[in-house]
């Protein structure tokens, strides 16, 4: 997989910034933690509040990671890449990846499974009407349902509508 996540919103009528434009924006507050191998899926359903079993190359979902008290240590959006190696990806407030992988790691040496920051991805943000010609250049099929991904070798597309 190379190095590229980008986030599909819908334009949302009542934002003025750009008004009738499909824009392209950097991330920069947000960042990927990887977490792959065997054990990878049994590890997380005992640590994060996100069904796993619903995680699929097609499929993610919103989840957290809480302290045993209950307290949120982080929030992310989850996703699975599409490799052989069961693996990943975790993209959360980028201030909060090393502290996540902290608190983590105490928990993975017990699975056959492995942690890290996922530093080579570049994460984009897109809305705005009209956008699916744009993207059609690089994932010929444009995710249409809500928390559907597509997956090529550019990288991952998922779609995440927003309120009106």
């Amino acid at each position: 997989m190379s190095a590229a996540l980008l986030s599909a919103y819908p334009f949302n009528q009542q934002s003025t910034a750009h008004a009738g434009v499909a824009c392209l924006y950097p991330l920069h507050e947000t960042a990927l933690l990887n977490i792959r191998g065997k054990d990878a899926a049994k590890f997380m359903q005992g640590q994060m509040t996100a069904h796993i079993q619903e995680i699929s190359p097609q499929q993610w979902r919103r989840g957290a990671n809480c302290t045993a008290k209950g307290r949120m240590i982080n929030s992310f959006t989850l996703l699975q890449e599409n490799t052989d190696e069961p693996s990943y990806l975790l993209a959360m407030q980028q201030d909060l990846v090393t502290s996540s992988l902290e608190h983590l790691k105490k928990y993975a040496v017990f699975f056959k499974t492995s942690l890290s920051a996922a530093p080579d991805w570049v994460l984009l943000g897109a809305h705005g009407p009209e956008l699916a010609p744009h993207l059609s250049h690089f994932w010929p099929h444009i995710p249409e349902d809500a928390c559907a991904v597509v997956q090529n070798d550019i990288g991952c597309l998922l779609r995440m509508d927003i309120a009106d």
